[in-house]
């Protein structure tokens, strides 16, 4: 599979070959270089979504490893777990979330444990919510393993992140097209040349 810069590459070089055909218009040359660009940029759209699907199923997975349902498919042992989500969705101090989390620790609750650490990590950027988070991995190597994973996956929601990836799968447009607004050039793509 092509590669975002192998596209943008063929786009550079195929307008570069439309622009010194001789037996064209400035027009003709217009809109077959605005039709190659269309087929880029459509590719790399393409491609930047599964680039962007394949991340968040990654981190989906990870999450799911790390907080994921317990085995236990008993009623009682949801309704515990929702009730234990709810509590940790009212906690907004790291303060006491660390003292939730070592009381769930000494009382065996998993699921409030679970639900405290899923909290913490809402925070990642906090120092004192990311030690709750470690706290809990600490004692649970396989979730340990899912959260070195999780952490070394980006976090597609973010904005810089966000930005690197629409300039990685953007297509530069050249020559006459780069001073065109995207719906001028698609129009451009959908003009019929007739016989030129």
């Amino acid at each position: 599979m092509a590669t975002p810069a192998d596209v943008q590459q063929e786009f550079q070089r195929t307008a570069e070959r439309i622009n010194t055909r001789r037996d064209l218009s400035q027009q003709g040359k217009e809109v077959l270089t605005a039709r190659e660009y269309v087929k880029a940029r459509d590719m790399l759209a393409e491609a930047k979504q599964t680039f962007l699907d394949d991340l968040k199923t990654q981190r989906r997975i990870a999450e799911r490893q790390l907080f994921g349902s317990l085995t236990s498919t008993d009623p009682t042992s949801a309704i515990s777990r929702r009730d234990a989500q709810d509590r940790a969705a009212r906690v907004e101090d790291a303060t006491e979330a660390r003292e939730l989390l070592r009381r769930a620790e000494r009382n065996g609750d998993e699921h409030l444990a679970q639900a405290i650490a899923a909290r913490a990590v809402e925070f990642p950027l906090d120092v004192e919510w990311s030690a709750i988070v470690d706290e809990y991995v600490s004692t649970r190597p396989k979730a340990a393993e899912a959260l070195a994973r999780l952490r070394e996956l980006p976090d597609p929601n973010d904005v810089a992140y966000g930005f690197r990836v629409e300039m990685q799968f953007a297509v530069v447009p050249t020559g006459a097209l780069a001073s065109k607004r995207p719906d001028q050039v698609d129009s451009l793509a959908a003009t019929d040349l007739g016989d030129e």
